[in-house]
């Protein structure tokens, strides 16, 4: 190589090096502008490395509604916290205007979780009850001693379990054959939330089910004096987004006793979202690791049917449940 070659060469890697000098130091510094941690983890199930599709997409039109440049900004999650998410930019990305306006949003969704009431009227009509027999036919009005109680009462609280509830719809003998190993089981797998009653009642739930656009039905009840009786009934939800969602119909509402040994142990409150379709039904899988795909799906069903559900599972923004926006600098 010459000399002349050489030094072009010298000038031409000096300059270019002044140039990345000059990129580097007018960069603008990366800051975490916000923190969102979401309940349940802001990461898919099987990558707790990596933000969640859903969630990058639910922040993304979250920040392009408040009209901010996504561009500029890096959505990531927070390596000490899988369940965070961390939005990183560079100062000046977010105005104190955009700032305000999106922690007031975001706000609005911690509110509207934190007013979830979680209790239900249980409306009891004694005058119309009638006896049944051990077949549960009725078989005429129920002692005047009960007729007279008239109409009651009983409030009845309830949990939002930590997730849904798979139920297998799968006969007795189809349950054998799938033990015996002797052919391939598919049954039907419906998606439903079994919610623990934590009140006390003054008899055990023998059934009710009803639509939830009526929320009422004949409710089968054993009295503490051994009577079996069906009562008309009818639910009514104090929380409001969910009694709309439950009388807009599409979902069915349950209510039972859990019996063991002929004793009573618990009542449950059951909403059912749907069916998941047919599934294989695997027997021998004690740790439940086939299914959790449809518990994923199921999550997301429940999501799906909206408020309070979106609050407490499946993947949204919705399962927002702390924020931390910084201050302008």
């Amino acid at each position: 190589m010459s000399r002349r070659a050489a030094w072009k060469l010298m000038v031409g890697a000096g300059i270019g090096l002044c140039v990345l000098l000059v990129v580097a130091l007018l960069k603008e510094p990366r800051v975490v502008l916000a923190k969102l941690q979401f309940h349940g983890g802001a990461h898919p199930r099987d990558d707790a490395r990596q933000v969640h599709e859903v969630y990058r997409q639910a922040v993304e039109q979250l920040l392009a509604a408040q009209h901010i440049d996504t561009q500029r900004l890096q959505i990531e999650l927070d390596p000490q916290q899988s369940d965070t998410l961390v939005l990183r930019g560079p100062e000046p990305a977010l105005s104190a205007a955009q700032r305000q306006a999106l922690a007031s949003q975001l706000d609005a969704i911690l509110q509207a979780r934190k007013a979830v009431v979680s209790s239900v009227q249980l409306q009891l009509d004694y005058s119309q009850a009638k006896r049944l027999n051990a077949a549960g036919r009725e078989i005429g009005p129920a002692p005047a001693n009960v007729v007279a109680m008239g109409r009651k009462v009983i409030p009845l609280w309830f949990d939002f379990p930590y997730e849904t509830s798979l139920d297998t719809r799968i006969s007795d003998s189809e349950r054998r054959h799938a033990f015996a190993g002797s052919s391939t089981v598919k049954a039907e797998v419906g998606c439903q939330l079994d919610s623990f009653v934590q009140s006390a009642l003054p008899f055990v739930i023998t059934g009710f089910k009803a639509d939830s656009a009526q929320l009422q039905g004949g409710m089968d009840i054993l009295t503490h004096d051994k009577l079996t009786l069906r009562v008309p009934a009818s639910l009514y939800f104090d929380d409001r987004d969910l009694r709309e969602r439950l009388e807009t119909g599409g979902l069915k509402v349950s209510v039972g006793s859990e019996m063991s040994y002929g004793k009573f142990r618990s009542t449950w409150l059951t909403i059912e979202f749907g069916s998941l379709g047919e599934h294989p039904y695997q027997p021998f899988d004690m740790a439940d690791a086939g299914r959790q795909g449809l518990r994923e799906m199921c999550g997301n069903y429940a999501y799906q049917a909206g408020r309070p559900f979106s609050f407490f599972y499946g993947v949204g923004l919705d399962r927002l449940q702390k924020v931390d926006i910084a201050p302008q600098g």
